[in-house]
């Protein structure tokens, strides 16, 4: 249905393109999860203010029985708004009483009352420390921190505590998605707090360890910390450090277990043979650690998380993994699963895993079912995985369960757009609400596309049509190179930008790469980027540019290149090699002279890990194509310094090439929505605009 009162409908029907204001203001769910009882659903619809440059989420309440959701004929009632927030994202949501709901933002926890709406503090301090989550019983609040060891006064930092003396940290440089920041990010403490929101002594939960946690914000919960409903355990997911603070290089992560009742932290993963994961001697990234709702299952304690290897043949690979905390025991629980699990939630009953994953035939993301214990609360031999979904669409949040139905969210253009309800007896897909920013026939069209290159491989592709696509017409082809290709979760900047740039007139192409699929070329096991000297893989991306060029309706003569971080980096060797038409590049944060590589960045273990000396001699300098160039540059770029964006801008004045340089002093690496998002925006539009003329 189409949510009454916010002027979304009308509002499309009056501005049919898309623009960079309307990206950013468009509403979008952030959130969604039911009541105790499962007879209402909740969700958070949040939007961009541009006037007042923040983020707006709104609260609402619905009605839910499985007759709604099932009956063809039945409309499903109307959004009752509970309250507006303003601020940065609601985090770690979770019920906190009858009839009242809590969340974090920044360094505070909240309560709003779904009766009588009101959002009121629940933590009455300011600290520097940001409030992850409440503990199931609602006795503790756990908190991360980004400092590393040392002894100080508490009085600095709580004045209750008078001089008790607290293991705090130190700061030192480290990179966050926001760009370089003071501080290694997610150090994890908890402390015992009481009903007026007073807070006890942080206890630390790694104080010997320097590492760094891994989170991920995912349907408003933190999806790489997870306490078991007794609170006796905490488990969460590390990435260990060197001694000066560095990440290994790689990349490998754990998942530890904290036991409250000793103070003992045990490293769950790291006794896992390689083989529970299809591989030996690799590195392998667990993440995502959760408990099984119930306190006890056939008198221990289950845990699930998602194993990754990151080389060899599997790697990309995301396998389920099982524990029994008590007995030390591990279990591959998709060892014979053709497909990689994407996320997972346990079952209100504790008895099964849903999760989101997609095999090797699926065109998106389905839900899945894998009933793991029997009635008897033993192991189910054997494991039987049934697709409970074919909707061959992007399924991309598991956002709660109601006595009859899992409710899942479904995402358009990279932003989670509606929620469906799927009867757990016959897999029936009901949707319930739908806050796409667009109707379907003012939408770009989309096309998922399989490319055949040289030497047998296949690459799917993501491919966005001007709206109203004529084949006997010609159109200028935009390429988007995104950051870290073997990735496949992108960025703001990259897969995002494709229904801005078709509704502007052009067909936008752009595609992420596996981890799997980055393999077969890599000549480098240890060190993924080293694969970006290898002449092999050069010849990959230009073979699949040149079946971009072979599209129906390409102007081959218009042709750009847009990259982001290392993806500018290939858009400056394909626009430099001569081999294809390109005929401008835009760059955001891009690397342009790797030679020159500083090792004040967050990727200084280039220089220290070996692949600097493994490539002495070898490492190319400033690359200069001949086309026009646009770049554009964050000051606050921990990957990426901003001598490379002035490097390339110097030597292309230098040589009379058209360029031009847009410096952003308070941007990262990433893009946030926000003012400046929109004036890079126009200055695309209007680069392109030039060089082109009107599409």
């Amino acid at each position: 249905m189409w949510i009454q009162g916010t002027g979304l409908f009308a509002w499309v029907q009056a501005q049919p393109r898309w623009t960079p204001e309307r990206a950013a203001e468009a509403p979008f769910i952030s959130a969604c999860w039911v009541d105790s009882m499962g007879r209402a659903l909740y969700l958070v619809v949040s939007a961009y203010d541009i006037a007042r440059d923040q983020m707006r989420h709104t609260v609402y309440q619905m009605p839910y029985t499985p007759v709604q959701a099932n009956r063809q004929d039945v409309q499903p009632p109307a959004l009752r708004q509970l309250c507006v927030v303003d601020g940065g994202p609601m985090e770690n949501i979770q019920w906190v009483g009858s009839h009242q709901f809590g969340f974090a933002m920044g360094n505070q926890w909240y309560t709003c009352r779904t009766d009588t709406p009101r959002v009121v503090p629940l933590t009455q301090i300011d600290s520097p420390y940001v409030h992850l989550m409440l503990s199931p019983q609602r006795n503790y609040v756990l908190f991360t921190h980004q400092e590393k060891v040392r002894d100080v006064d508490a009085r600095d930092y709580y004045p209750q505590f008078s001089h008790t003396q607290a293991r705090m940290y130190h700061r030192f440089p480290a990179m966050d998605a926001h760009g370089w920041v003071d501080g290694n990010a997610a150090h994890l403490f908890y402390a015992r707090f009481d009903s007026m929101g007073r807070v006890g002594m942080p206890v630390d939960l790694m104080p010997y360890q320097q590492v760094h946690v891994p989170i991920h914000w995912s349907n408003g919960t933190w999806r790489d910390v997870s306490w078991s409903t007794d609170e006796q355990y905490i488990a969460y997911a590390t990435h260990e450090t060197g001694g000066d603070g560095e990440p290994d290089p790689e990349e490998a992560t754990q998942i530890e277990l904290y036991d409250l009742n000793d103070g003992l932290t045990t490293c769950l993963s790291c006794s896992i043979d390689r083989a529970e994961t299809r591989e030996h001697s690799v590195p392998i990234r667990h993440v995502s650690p959760a408990f099984a709702p119930l306190k006890s299952l056939g008198g221990s304690r289950w845990l699930a998380w998602i194993a990754e290897p990151l080389s060899g043949r599997y790697a990309g690979h995301r396998e389920l993994i099982l524990e029994d905390v008590h007995r030390k025991v591990s279990y591959n629980l998709t060892r014979n699963w053709r497909g990689s699990v994407e996320l997972f939630r346990w079952s209100a009953d504790g008895q099964s895993l849903l999760f989101i994953g997609h095999d090797t035939d699926s065109t998106g993301n389905e839900l899945y079912q894998l009933q793991v214990f029997n009635d008897k609360q033993e192991l189910r031999t054997p494991l039987v995985i049934r697709q409970v979904t074919h909707l061959h669409q992007d399924i991309t949040s598991l956002a709660g369960e109601t006595p009859h139905d899992w409710l899942v969210g479904i995402s358009r253009w990279g932003r989670w757009s509606s929620i469906a309800a799927v009867d757990k007896d016959n897999g029936h897909v009901q949707s319930l609400v739908d806050f796409s920013t667009a109707a379907d026939s003012l939408l770009p069209l989309r096309e998922e596309k399989i490319f055949s290159l040289p030497e047998g491989r296949k690459i799917k592709a993501t491919i966005c049509y001007p709206l109203g696509f004529d084949s006997r017409r010609y159109y200028p082809l935009v390429v988007v190179l995104p950051d870290l290709p073997w990735l496949q979760m992108g960025h703001r900047g990259a897969i995002d930008e494709l229904p801005l740039l078709a509704s502007a007139g052009y067909v936008a192409v752009s595609v992420h790469l596996s981890l799997a699929e980055q393999d077969l070329w890599n000549p480098d096991r240890k060190h993924p980027e080293a694969f970006f000297f290898d002449s092999a893989y050069l010849t990959f991306w230009r073979a699949w540019v040149q079946q971009g060029l072979s599209l129906p309706a390409i102007d081959t003569h218009r042709v750009a290149l847009i990259g982001f971080g290392w993806g500018g980096w290939l858009a400056l060797q394909l626009a430099a090699d001569g081999h294809l038409p390109i005929s401008t590049v835009l760059l955001w944060n891009a690397i342009t002279d790797l030679s020159s590589w500083q090792a004040v960045t967050a990727d200084r273990w280039l220089a220290t890990n070996g692949l600097s000396s493994k490539l002495a001699g070898h490492l190319p300098g400033l690359i200069v194509p001949t086309v026009p160039v646009l770049i554009g540059q964050g000051g606050k770029d921990g990957n990426m310094p901003s001598s490379q964006a002035l490097a390339l801008f110097n030597r292309l004045e230098d040589k009379h090439i058209e360029s031009r340089l847009l410096y952003f002093p308070g941007i990262g690496h990433h893009w946030y929505i926000g003012h400046d998002w929109l004036v890079w925006q126009h200055q695309i539009f209007n680069w392109l605009q030039t060089m082109w003329g009107n599409p």
